[in-house]
């Protein structure tokens, strides 16, 4: 349970995007696990193709933080998601060039 609403805790959860919008070719990617696990990190366009996947390997239980690159990414929106033992947290990502 969440200590602050009282409701469960997300398995995986992303915290941040930094910058957002990004302007330069690395965004972070700030996460929390509420259980150890291996972890991906997915890049998806708006049609759903994804461009992008990052195996992280194992993670411990807590906060982390992944620098990412977008080289190669045009300008537009773009979906990142946090992928661990089958949950999946999603945040928009903003590029513009």
């Amino acid at each position: 349970m969440s200590a602050n609403t009282g409701l469960p805790q997300a398995a995986v959860e992303i915290v941040r995007l930094l910058p957002n919008p990004v302007h330069n070719e690395e965004v972070i990617v700030e996460y929390h696990m509420a259980h150890e696990g291996n972890v991906e990190i997915a890049i998806v366009s708006a049609s759903g193709e994804e461009l992008r996947r990052i195996a992280l390997g194992q993670k411990g239980q807590g906060s982390h933080r992944e620098h990412v690159s977008l080289r190669g990414l045009a300008s537009g929106a773009y979906s990142v998601l946090v992928c661990s033992q089958g949950h999946t947290a999603s945040c928009l990502l903003h590029c513009t060039r």
